[in-house]
């Protein structure tokens, strides 16, 4: 027997409007990794596009995600999918917030590339900002080797 798929909503965001256009690729390239991602486990509901928004803009500011908040709560969706965490927010803070947001509602963040939760999501954002504020490099795949006493 066929499992069924859970409703899920795109977000999709150009940051320059020089990315914006028929002849682009940016939202086409989201919606495409987003699609082949949702074929199996979601059904897209809707897709929702923020065009020339930073992605340091603070998530409910942005008339997109603003008006996929307000679909999801009408709708009873409780899955929006992003193509990766830079497509929601480069921001880290933004990320952070914006995920509140969603969790506060009931909603779930996925990543519209692979099945990973919100920390893989996170991850690259986190150790660009770790490396921002110390003079170390950490990679983001830590190794915890014991050491020799």
């Amino acid at each position: 027997m066929a499992r069924k798929k859970s409703p899920a909503v795109a977000y999709y965001r150009t940051s320059s409007a020089a990315n914006v256009g028929a002849h682009k690729d940016s939202q086409r390239r989201q919606a495409e990794a987003v699609e082949a991602f949702a074929r199996c486990r979601h059904e897209l509901a809707e897709a929702f596009y923020d065009p020339a928004v930073s992605g340091a803009d603070p998530v409910d500011s942005r008339p997109g995600f603003s008006a996929l908040l307000a679909h999801c709560e009408a709708h009873g969706i409780g899955v929006v999918l992003a193509e990766n965490a830079s497509g929601f927010a480069r921001d880290l803070a933004v990320q952070l917030t914006g995920h509140a947001l969603l969790r506060d509602r009931g909603i779930e963040l996925g990543p519209g590339r692979r099945a990973v939760g919100i920390r893989d999501l996170l991850s690259r954002s986190f150790c660009r900002a770790w490396h921002a504020e110390t003079s170390f490099r950490p990679s983001c795949h830590l190794e915890v080797k014991p050491r020799r006493l």
